[in-house]
This record gives structure tokens, sequence and C-alpha cells, in this order.
């Protein structure tokens, strides 16, 4: 019976934290990608068309976003219910996970398509400012690696 409440205790704790991680209050993803955009402006001088390119990422990566929040909604009512039930069905949790996931790989297959739709654009001169960027980023956020 320990066994069983350890277990209840510890998927409260990990649902409670993945509801306050996916709830946070921040910037939303508009406003997010719209200052990544004009930080890749000013920093590469972007033409028209480069500008072009990454707007064009942006409106179909939001509506993305869109797919990916509605699949998590989805998902927490499932497991919420699932929660409440006398039984939790695993496989019913995991199917409403695995939408989600489906709907973040949909994302990933996006932003690797555009990332070398930009890419192609970029001169030299960009490429290596845009790595330099991203090295002195991941210094000032990475792991330390």
């Amino acid at each position: 019976m320990k066994i069983k409440h350890w277990i209840m205790i510890g998927l409260v704790g990990v649902l409670t934290m993945g509801a306050a991680l996916g709830c946070r209050h921040h910037a939303s993803p508009e406003k997010k990608l719209e200052g990544i955009i004009h930080h890749l402006t000013d920093d590469l001088n972007l033409t028209q068309e480069q500008q072009g390119v990454l707007e064009k990422f942006k409106s179909e990566l939001l509506a993305s976003v869109k797919k990916v929040q509605a699949a998590r909604d989805k998902a927490r009512q499932e497991i919420m219910v699932q929660i409440k039930g006398e039984t939790l069905d695993q496989p019913q949790v995991l199917a409403a996970i695995d939408g989600v996931k489906a709907e973040v790989d949909d994302i990933i297959t996006l932003a690797v398509a555009h990332m070398a739709e930009f890419h192609r654009t970029l001169s030299p001169e960009q490429k290596s400012l845009l790595v330099k960027k991203l090295e002195d980023l991941h210094k000032l956020h990475g792991c330390g690696n």
C-alpha cells in the first residue's frame, strides 16, 4: 500500500509541475518570434527577401503552435479524467500524450525545412555572424560545454 501511495504522490507532483511549466504567462509566442526576427534582422542586416522567409515561417509556426496547444489541452483533459477514475487506463494516457508528441514532431519538421530555406538565403558573412551569435547565446544560457 505504501508503494501505491508514493507512486500517486509522484504522479501528482509530475502533473503539477507540468501544469505549472505549461501555463507560464510570459511573452506570447507571437512576441517571442517578433523579437527573434527583429534581432536577426538587425544583427545579420537581413534583406527584404530574407525577412520575408522569416515572416512566412513565423505565420506557419504560429498556426502549428495553436495545434500543439489544442492537443496539449485535450491530453490534459484526458489525463485528468483518467486520474479521477477508479483505475488509470495507461494506453489511453499514452495515446493522449502521443497526440501532443505528433504535433510537436510536425513543428520540428516545419522548423528544419524553414531553417534550411533561410540558410540558403544567407551570405557567408551572415552565416558566420549567425554562428557567432548562437555560440554567444550558448555560452550565456548553455550548459557550459
